[in-house]
């Protein structure tokens, strides 16, 4: 009896173990991103919306998997069939953050800020199925409400760091 116990226990920590490991290497990806945003935009803080539905990043891709883009060789393996169906699993609607935003430096709850044009919406990572690659998207609307799509970005994990890639970008309407 003791032994199904102890192996029970075991497994039980085994998979405790891995869906930690997951979250707090989406964090860590947020981290940098987060980083990558407020350089690049030259703020000082984030206000974080909390809905992550990342559907526009799976529409997004799709339209690019269409127009066949040329890509670095070495990114090839984000495009493919197999690859999208993975995708197509990640979507999520109508969903919300579940972070501490404490751990993060300088990104705050957008229920802390009544302007709308200082908000980023920050969809959840769909990854590869390696889980070697992960795409990001983001976008902040305007003071009327108005709001263009900014490229999907591109992180390599690297086995210790998320990495930016590239930028995937749409050219013309679609």
């Amino acid at each position: 009896m003791n032994k199904i116990i102890f192996k029970i226990l075991i497994v039980c920590m085994i998979i405790n173990f891995s869906c930690s490991e997951n979250k707090n290497s989406e964090e860590e990806l947020l981290r940098i991103y987060f980083d990558d945003q407020l350089k690049e935009s030259e703020l000082d803080s984030i206000f974080l919306s909390l809905d992550n539905t990342n559907e526009e990043i799976y529409n997004r891709y799709s339209r690019l998997l269409r127009k066949n883009i040329d890509l670095d060789p070495n990114l090839e393996g984000i495009f493919s069939k197999e690859q999208d169906k993975n995708y197509k699993s990640q979507v999520i609607k109508d969903n919300k953050w579940d972070l501490d935003l404490s751990t993060f430096k300088n990104v705050f709850s957008s229920e802390l800020t009544n302007k709308i044009e200082n908000v980023l919406y920050v969809a959840k990572p769909i990854y590869t199925i390696d889980r070697k690659y992960a795409l990001l998207y983001s976008f902040k609307k305007g003071a009327k409400g108005v709001y263009f799509l900014p490229p999907i970005e591109v992180y390599n994990f690297n086995g210790k760091v998320w990495v930016k890639t590239t930028t995937l970008r749409e050219t013309g309407f679609n």
